[in-house]
């Protein structure tokens, strides 16, 4: 076949062969467009991600892990101590300033109650209910208790020594388990004569009546 050389119908020729390829370039245009969009936005949401996300260092790393919930305890200190019916107790304790500055603190006493919540026939008593402490410095504080009249043996007794700078009561528990002790034991005076009689010798083999020194303090 004869190649048509009419310049006309090869300019229509090469145009219908250009449309002819548009559609495919066009789709390799628009393959590239979304393929290029997607790896755009995967970078972004990768970096949002990593922008977001938490970071955890381990576990030897304390200064990143999460504050744990902890608070003071309710108690400082906790003071048990056993007593008789009829005593009278002297319950010593410190109290210690550990800050940087000098600190006044108040003392208090709350009520003393048994295990059933019934309040105590005698409450304790303070010597100090203020204490100055110099940064360092630490003071005894004594709590007296009368167990003389009302105490049960078998009853258990608690309190709380308040200890307060300004706002927060800080606390020192103190429990008294009761016991029977009975009365002690048992003394008969003797007779005073019997302070003056004097055994002289092993060879003698008698008494005599002799009276006492005279000491400061003593009734005649």
């Amino acid at each position: 076949m004869e190649e048509t050389t009419n310049p006309q119908a090869n300019f229509w020729r090469d145009a219908s062969n250009v449309l002819n390829r548009v559609p495919s370039f066009y789709g390799a245009y628009t393959d590239f467009l979304t393929q290029m969009v997607q790896n755009n936005l995967k970078m972004a949401g990768d970096a949002y991600t990593k922008m977001a996300a938490p970071t955890y260092r381990a576990a030897n790393q304390s200064d990143c892990c999460p504050p744990k919930k902890t608070c003071p305890p309710r108690c400082l200190a906790e003071i048990v101590r056993e007593a008789c019916e009829g005593e009278v107790i002297v319950v010593p304790f410190s109290i210690k300033n550990k800050c940087g500055a000098t600190k006044t603190y108040r003392i208090g006493l709350r009520q003393l109650v048994d295990q059933h919540g019934n309040t105590a026939p005698m409450q304790p008593l303070l010597n100090r209910d203020t204490v100055i402490l110099e940064p360092g410095q630490s003071i005894a504080v004594l709590m007296t208790v009368n167990l003389m009249q009302g105490f049960e043996a078998g009853n258990t007794y608690s309190t709380d020594i308040v200890i307060r700078e300004a706002e927060v009561n800080q606390n020192v528990c103190f429990k008294l388990n009761v016991r029977a002790c009975g009365n002690g034991p048992e003394v008969c005076p003797l007779d005073e004569k019997e302070y003056f009689l004097h055994w002289q010798s092993w060879q003698d083999h008698f008494y005599c009546e002799q009276k006492p020194e005279q000491r400061p303090g003593m009734v005649g």
